[in-house]
């Protein structure tokens, strides 16, 4: 899982403990007027569907009216046992039904509720008020969105503010209350704090020095971080199979263009084609959250470093983490009959628990420790069984990362910091979801080091002690695990007792590079900077891409090969083992011990790409062979603005805790930015607009998390011919704001300050104030007039004197700039 916007060295993110058990309800005979349609007969009171404990806490207020809240709701699906059968029987090769993979539509044919009961889903939530995002084809899914006066009214139900340990959060005080001939299995959204997050990942500024030793003693040299084609390498990659006629999916939030123009700096830097990008946006948005960018700057830059002739990426990319936009983006990717046939996922929450309600939470018990478990999520009942099982029934493939915690799952609460997570085990011996789900690929993580010789060779591969693994206790596993487990299930998660024999579903599945947490692992760009960074969020892209490469030399590309899961557990099983994985047979997570075969901390290994593909495809060579056009440049700007950003996104990433708490930065949030010639035309100017750039600056003088001097800083930069040059204006209390600029050669990497003429800039504050900065064009090899300016981006951060940097907002690429076009256009 993932490095949060405060790029730490050991770097720690809330993942918010969600919560709600499914159990059993009463119903109740009444009349009640909801909104505007009036509901006469029974009314189900969802009683798990308040978050545990929360009676402990006092309320601090009512939310406003008209705060818009998203809702998902799942039904009650009467085929789920059907579908879970014929989802194992399409991935299995004893099964006359093997490889005999269904269409969405198939799917919503055969197992989806009738028409008229997704209609009278949808008549329900809009005659309430409340405007539809997404309704699933098969009628038993559909998000909404709709005030909390709208909400309140539908559900018979009352919402409250809440503070507790630095968290703040609004939730429901009363069970929400439903028609009961809709037969809702699942409602998400009611409170704010159930909110999947990505994990924790290392990161550490670049070009720093060489560090040796990096783990245990290790005499060899550790890498500060493999590039693409280090990684590839060390995976043994075939040249000749780089996923030609293959695509891919990442799943994530908000923002997608800095996302893009990050992966456009790491293709350009390691001389990888551009791959095309199509952006889902899912549900409802608005889609302006940018906290997790380096999240998915590591996920779309590791995939692509595994399969860089991807014929396509795809972005399906969510308003935001919370249980019901997850459920959202998850089901459309299932129901898209174009997807691509592998996804990746690199968050999670502790899978949902019975003992959730009878222990409650440590988040709302005033506790300061864990109480034994996690208060779970609301998305594992919604989806498990009704959801989930189509992917494998689609012959589809979603890899999900294991997390970062060890053998627990992340519940640790810490005052004035919430829900925890980082490289530290945290004693819960459960794991997270959708990782433990039975329709996933658990990626853990391993430690790999080289010999440090260019190009490096494998030295050693040892398990991450922070990488996630283990046995859930409530989830039982699919069959092809039964012959490698031996704990057994007792009670699932909705409190059912399981048939004796019933074992326990175990991650994870394989595993990838982790990285070292003082030094090694992997070089992404984030925010236009090359930095190192890893976690099972690394190691979840990367497998995803190594699969990839196995589903290209498939004998029929288009269906492939089916789910990676029962394919990677025969071959587990087989002679092939050796040929097709690394064994990685020394570590520890905490609870659980690395050892020959498989184990639960790194699943069957790591892989060897060139055994793996013949192993499954009996050939190297991909399938499809049609050559790919790399993705088009950005459109040229006719005047210029070239890109926008959206308002009151910006946000104090040093403040460690739940992003939703994190406090806003207006003299942070970049409202526009815009390029043009200037002083005679022998500068390029750049000029980016702020929403509110206070007179006294920062606001953050002093960092109350860290009690350091603070300071801020604003980058503008731009690609030429190759080369990304940046101006940066930084402030600090009681100083005069400076300017400075530097480039960033694609070749290596590495930052170097311009020579010659110095930037000039000023500073004017204010509502939508702006900083101009000017770049000789003689330090930038003197373009042509008309010269192709390519993606011109800016980001914000709070500085320090700690080792990172705390990026607050990210702007562009929008579109391109043509040098002096605004000369030539009336703007």
């Amino acid at each position: 899982m993932r490095a949060p916007r405060a790029l730490t060295l050991l770097a720690t993110a809330a993942v918010l403990l969600g919560g709600g058990t499914a159990g059993a309800f009463a119903a109740t005979s009444t009349t009640t007027t909801t909104a505007n349609i009036s509901v006469s007969g029974l009314l189900q009171p969802l009683t798990w569907d308040v978050l545990p404990g929360l009676a402990k806490l006092t309320p601090t207020g009512h939310p406003a009216g008209n705060r818009i809240l998203h809702l998902a709701v799942m039904l009650q699906n009467p085929h789920d046992a059907a579908l879970q059968k014929l989802a194992y029987a399409v991935n299995d090769p004893k099964s006359p039904q093997y490889r005999h993979f269904r269409t969405p539509a198939q799917l919503d044919a055969a197992y989806g509720l009738p028409a008229s009961t997704g209609a009278e889903l949808r008549r329900w939530l809009t005659g309430g008020g409340l405007r539809i995002g997404y309704a699933a084809p098969s009628n038993d899914f559909v998000e909404a969105e709709g005030t909390v006066s709208q909400v309140e009214k539908l559900l018979a139900t009352k919402l409250a503010t809440f503070a507790d340990k630095g968290l703040h959060f609004i939730a429901n005080t009363s069970a929400p209350r439903v028609p009961a001939n809709l037969d809702v299995a699942s409602l998400m959204g009611l409170n704010s704090l159930q909110h999947f997050s990505p994990g924790t990942a290392t990161a550490t500024k670049h070009n720093r020095p060489a560090a040796t030793g990096c783990l245990l003693g290790l005499k060899f040299p550790c890498e500060e971080g493999y590039d693409a084609a280090d990684i590839s390498r060390l995976y043994d990659g075939p040249a000749s199979n780089q996923g030609q006629g293959q695509s891919m999916a990442i799943f994530g939030e908000g923002q997608t263009a800095p996302v893009i123009g990050d992966l456009r700096r790491f293709e350009a830097y390691n001389h990888l084609p551009r791959v095309n990008v199509k952006v889902i946006h899912t549900g409802l948005g608005p889609y302006v959250s940018n906290d997790g960018q380096d999240e998915w700057d590591l996920d779309t830059q590791a995939s692509t470093a595994m399969a860089p002739d991807v014929s396509q990426l795809d972005l399906y990319f969510a308003r935001s983490l919370s249980d019901a936009d997850v459920a959202t983006e998850f089901a459309q990717w299932i129901n898209d009959p174009d997807a691509p046939l592998q996804a990746s996922a690199s968050f999670g929450e502790c899978e949902t628990d019975p003992l959730n309600v009878a222990f409650g939470n440590p988040v709302l018990t005033n506790l300061h420790l864990p109480v034994a478990e996690g208060l779970g999520d609301n998305l594992e009942p919604a989806i498990e069984n009704t959801l989930m099982p189509r992917i494998l029934a689609e012959g589809r493939t979603l890899f999900n990362s294991s997390g970062d915690t060890g053998s627990s799952c992340p519940v640790l609460v810490v005052s004035g910091v919430g829900g925890g997570n980082g490289l530290l085990n945290q004693v819960a011996p459960i794991q997270s979801y959708p990782t433990v789900s039975k329709y996933v690929v658990s990626v853990g993580g391993t430690l790999l080091y080289s010999d440090g010789k260019t190009p490096p060779n494998r030295k050693l591969e040892i398990a991450s002690p922070y990488g996630g693994g283990g046995s859930s206790l409530f989830n039982s596993a699919p069959p092809w695990q039964s012959k490698v487990l031996t704990l057994p299930c007792v009670v699932g998660y909705d409190g059912q007792l399981y048939p004796l024999g019933t074992k326990c579903r175990g991650v994870p599945d394989v595993s990838a590079q982790f990285g070292d947490p003082v030094a090694l692992g992997f070089d992404v760009f984030v925010d236009g900077r090359l930095l190192t960074t890893g976690g099972t969020s690394l190691a979840s892209p990367l497998w995803m891409g190594a699969w990839t490469r196995v589903q290209a030399a498939a004998r029929n590309p288009r269906s492939g090969n089916g789910s990676a899961d029962p394919i990677l557990y025969r071959i587990g099983q087989s002679s092939a083992y050796h040929q097709a994985f690394h064994d990685v047979s020394v570590g520890t997570n905490g609870l659980y011990v690395a050892s020959p075969g498989y184990d639960l901390v790194t699943g069957w290994g790591s892989p060897d790409m060139t055994g793996l593909i013949k192993a499954v495809d009996g050939k190297l060579a991909p399938t499809d062979l049609a050559e790919v056009a790399p993705a088009p440049l950005q459109p040229l700007a006719h005047c210029s603005t070239v890109f926008i950003s959206p308002a009151n996104n910006a946000i104090d990433a040093t403040l460690i805790g739940y992003p939703g708490n994190l406090s806003p930065q207006p003299q942070l949030d970049i409202v526009k930015g815009a390029l043009s010639l200037a002083r005679g035309g022998k500068y390029l100017r750049t000029v980016m607009t702020i929403a509110d750039l206070s007179t006294k600056l920062p606001l953050d003088a002093v960092q109350p998390t860290t009690a350091l001097p603070g300071g801020e800083d604003w980058t503008f930069d731009v690609v030429a011919h190759g080369t990304t040059y940046f101006a940066t204006a930084h402030y600090e209390t009681g100083s005069a704001v400076t300017y400075s600029g530097g480039k960033i050669s694609h070749k290596t990497g590495t930052a170097v300050p311009l020579k010659g003429d110095p930037i000039l800039g000023s500073f004017k504050p204010g509502h939508d104030g702006t900083i101009t900065m000017d770049i000789p064009l003689s330090a930038m090899g003197n373009p042509k007039l008309g010269s192709r300016i390519q993606e011109p981006m800016a980001y914000t951060a709070i500085d320090s004197a700690l080792p990172f940097l705390a990026f607050a907002d990210a702007a562009g690429p929008n579109l391109d700039y043509s040098l002096g076009a605004e000369q030539d256009h009336k703007c």
